[in-house]
């Protein structure tokens, strides 16, 4: 990147604030004076690009105000972007200031490399995410600054292209109509399968490890991307899930670029994984006023483009020369690795070098904090091999800065004082290191529980959830963000601070729980089972209270032994995720097999608020009572109770009256000798168990609420039963 390019990129960052909040700015260096009228050019794009706006001028509204036909006033009070904190009636900005100088007390001033330009970045997104401009209302300061930057650099290229000339960018009507901008993508499939393939030994961390891996694969790519083409990570719309756009722009050695980088990229995933793991590419020219929908329909076009040229090239993955390179025969090898099957490249441990070098790293990729790309292999060093012949490796301190170190990935934190350390949000929260750690208990069911879960609806939301008047690239680009931050970092903070658990406790605890992979709207979480409940409500609940309930999630919780094989807790989990979401307006969850699916107003509200809550009411009072005249009911007569109600379901003329019968023997016995004090309690527990029968008696006559209540007693037996039995229900 020429100190040309990198003064007028510097000049829209200082530009965009300064001019938002310039008494904390008067120290800083105003915008350089070959630069004003680019970034001048850029403000007005991206002002345009950025739609309508609705709200208060003095705190940053939610975009989830006009999400999917909602119609709120949200706003957020000013805070660094690790608070997370949920959107509010009223909210003060009186911080502002004080947070804005934090941004530009952390970074040099002086534009001397690429990775400091980038290191600015991630310093105003820590301290002005939450900060409003004013002029937009609806966009942080940070969202408008760096795509302001963003815009800064297509022209800049298009200029030095000779695409346009200065005097283009003084015609801004004109200038809105050129198709100045390439919107590139790239998705990645496979990566399900390739994470699931590993043996039962040491399964968990393999799981972690793996999806961390392709993480930093994801990442490195898209830095690589942006280091050839000489330009920041500001023109990173999103990334996540394997899947990424970039904002590039339109130039014919931007076209030429992209089609050897790709290729090269795609050249490593089959030399690496053969045909295990693929990545499609694809760009689409665009203008400012199409990223800014006008006229309507325009930006979604966009998007469908890039998607479907993406559709296609999945459809026809490699030339003829591929093909015949992919199956020339290999030499034969009398084995094969363990894990992945492949029978090239085995290292001394009969592993293929890419498992081989993951289980020798995943505990410290689960453990390290800081993980160094290099360019060149080091010495005495566990590492994994990356694309563009870069090698990775895990470190619990920070190395010193060297020629050989392309980049550092810190997690979840920022490293001021070192440029080419960048930090990444990753869902790391673990508990425990293996399955069986998970399941261990003093009291109920050993099982772990995992849950698969994803957003509904998410790629229609990007591209048509908001009114049309607001949809728009910079809005877009801010709402993938937001959901990134909340599956990629606020994740770790509802596993550290439980709320909700089945045994009733309103204590706030960190859950029993590992995080597999946690992104950019979908997530695999393994605990305690019971953990896996209380986490998922904790998940709606947190999830609808940060998008305003206009987004649900929709997922499943399997129940297993900790040696079930883990390939089948991924196929089977699955399964059940995707029982919810062929659920009618989905918004749903599967508790252990289809009978127990329901929406998570059902899940809550019926089943654990009202059935379990009834059931654990009962059986606290009697079920623990040692007195002769009022004998211990144990699981034995709920696993009765199960039957009897399942007959009840097969219209069994009979199972009414055995359900009156089994509930009438539950009836607490009068005592003996009747003083006050024995009649005081008989006579509550009377009206007590009254209650209870008359709820089963209502409950049993409806089908639907017959099944919430077999849910609910599996549930409660689960919590109940002696840790050492064996057989599952």
């Amino acid at each position: 990147m020429t100190q040309q390019k990198l003064n007028v990129l510097y000049s829209s960052l200082y530009d965009c604030a300064a001019a938002v909040y310039p008494e904390p700015m008067q120290q800083f260096a105003a915008p350089l004076p070959d630069a004003k009228a680019i970034c001048a050019a850029s403000s007005y794009l991206m002002h345009e690009m950025s739609g309508p706006q609705k709200g208060r001028s003095d705190a940053l509204g939610s975009l989830f105000n006009h999400l999917n036909r909602n119609d709120a006033e949200l706003v957020f009070p000013a805070a660094a972007v690790d608070e997370m904190i949920l959107p509010q009636r009223n909210a003060s900005a009186d911080r502002a200031p004080e947070l804005l100088q934090q941004a530009f007390r952390a970074a040099d001033r002086v534009p001397a490399s690429a990775d400091e330009l980038n290191k600015l970045l991630e310093q105003l997104e820590t301290y002005i995410s939450y900060l409003p401009d004013p002029e937009e209302k609806e966009l942080s300061l940070f969202d408008t600054a760096k795509l302001n930057a963003a815009v800064s650099s297509v022209l800049f290229d298009c200029l030095e292209a000779e695409i346009i000339s200065p005097a283009d960018l003084e015609n801004i009507p004109e200038l809105m109509q050129k198709e100045l901008f390439l919107l590139f993508s790239f998705d990645t499939s496979g990566i399900q399968s390739f994470i699931y393939t590993i043996t039962s030994k040491g399964a968990l961390k393999g799981l972690r490890s793996r999806s961390f891996y392709l993480e930093i694969v994801m990442e490195v790519i898209i830095d690589e991307l942006l280091k050839r083409a000489a330009l920041s990570r500001a023109n990173l719309i999103y990334s996540g899930g394997g899947h990424a756009y970039v904002l590039l722009p339109n130039t014919p050695d931007m076209q030429s670029l992209l089609s050897a980088f790709s290729q090269e990229v795609r050249d490593w995933f089959r030399d690496t994984f053969k045909t295990a793991l693929y990545l499609a590419s694809a760009s689409t020219a665009c203008s400012a006023a199409s990223l800014a929908n006008q006229p309507s329909g325009s930006y979604r076009a966009i998007f469908r483009t890039v998607s479907e040229k993406i559709s296609a090239q999945k459809m026809n993955r490699y030339l003829a020369s591929e093909i015949m390179a992919l199956n020339q025969p290999l030499p034969q090898h009398e084995r094969e690795c363990s894990i992945c099957h492949r029978s090239d490249r085995l290292g001394k441990q009969g592993l293929c070098q890419i498992c081989e070098s993951l289980q020798m790293l995943a505990s410290d990729l689960l453990s390290k904090s800081y993980f160094v790309i290099r360019s060149q292999k080091p010495a005495q060093r566990n590492t994994i091999f990356l694309p563009f012949g870069y090698y990775l490796t895990a470190e619990s301190e920070i190395p010193d800065t060297s020629e050989e170190i392309v980049r550092i990935f810190a997690k979840n934190r920022s490293i001021a004082q070192h440029l080419k350390a960048v930090r990444l949000w990753i869902g790391d929260y673990a508990s425990a290191g293996t399955f069986e750690e998970l399941a261990e208990r003093d009291e109920g069911i050993k099982r772990i529980g995992v849950l698969r879960a994803d957003v509904d609806n998410l790629g229609q939301a990007f591209v048509a959830g908001f009114y049309e008047d607001y949809m728009s690239l910079p809005r877009a680009a801010a709402f993938s963000r937001s959901l990134s931050l909340f599956f990629k970092f606020r994740i770790n903070q509802i596993l550290l601070n439980g709320r909700f658990h089945l045994n009733g406790s309103t204590q706030i605890r960190p859950r029993k729980a590992v995080t597999v992979y946690a992104g950019g709207d979908d997530l695999f979480v393994a605990g305690a089972w019971d953990d896996m409940i209380g986490f998922a409500v904790d998940l709606h609940d947190e999830l609808t209270g940060y998008t305003q309930d206009t987004l649900h999630i929709s997922g499943g919780i399997g129940l297993y032994p900790p040696k079930y094989p883990i390939a089948a807790i991924a196929r089977e989990t699955g399964a059940l995720e995707e029982y919810s979401k062929n659920v009618p307006g989905k918004n749903a969850l599967t508790v252990f097999d289809p009978s127990g699916c329901y929406q998570w107003s059902d899940l809550i509200q019926n089943v654990l608020g009202e059935k379990y809550a009834a059931l654990d009411a009962f059986f606290s009072r009697f079920g623990a009572d040692e007195d002769r005249d009022n004998p211990k009911r144990g699981n034995s007569m709920l696993y009765k109770l199960m039957s009897l109600i399942r007959e009840t379901g097969q219209a069994d003329r009979m199972s009414i009256p055995r359900i009156a019968y089994f509930l009438a023997r539950l009836r607490p016995a009068e005592p003996k000798k009747a003083d006050k004090e024995k009649m005081e309690k008989y006579k509550m527990d009377l009206a007590a168990y009254q209650c209870f029968a008359d709820q089963i008696y209502t409950w049993i006559r409806n089908e639907e609420e017959r099944r919430q209540l077999l849910t609910a007693i599996q549930l409660y037996v689960y919590v109940h039963r002696s840790s050492d039995t064996k057989e599952g229900m």
